[in-house]
C-alpha cells in the first residue's frame, strides 16, 4: 500500500509545519452529493494561511444564500477531509463549530 505510506508521510509533513497539498484522489468523492463535492473542491482551493467565509463560498458556487449549507458540507464520514476545518469559517470571522465539530479547532491550522 505505497499510497498509504505517502500519505502518512505527507501527513507527517503537514504536522511539522509544511505546506502539504494533499491529494484528493484519495477521496471517495462519489459518495458525496454533487454539492457538497463543489464546496469540498472550493475549499480546497483556499490556500495554507488563509480563510474564507461560508457565505464567500456560497456565493462562489452561484448560491449566496447557502452559507449554511456549506458550513454543514461534511457531514457523517469516517475520516476527514484532508483540509483544515477552520479556513472556512463564520462571516464575522470566529468559528463556526459545523465542519467537524469544535474540537477540530484545536488543531488544524
Amino acid at each position: 500500500m505505497p499510497e498509504i505510506t505517502a500519505l502518512g508521510q505527507q501527513i507527517s509533513r503537514f504536522l511539522q509545519g509544511e505546506d502539504v497539498a494533499f491529494p484528493l484522489d484519495m477521496l471517495a468523492l462519489e459518495t458525496r452529493q454533487p454539492f457538497q463535492r463543489r464546496v469540498l473542491l472550493a475549499e480546497h482551493q483556499i490556500p495554507r494561511g488563509w480563510v474564507s467565509t461560508y457565505g464567500r463560498i456560497a456565493t462562489s458556487l452561484g448560491v449566496p444564500r447557502a452559507a449554511r449549507a456549506v458550513g454543514k458540507r461534511p457531514g457523517p464520514q469516517p475520516i476527514s477531509d484532508p483540509d483544515p476545518c477552520h479556513r472556512a469559517i463564520q462571516s464575522g470571522g470566529g468559528l463556526g463549530g459545523f465542519q467537524g465539530g469544535r474540537a477540530c479547532e484545536a488543531g488544524a491550522t
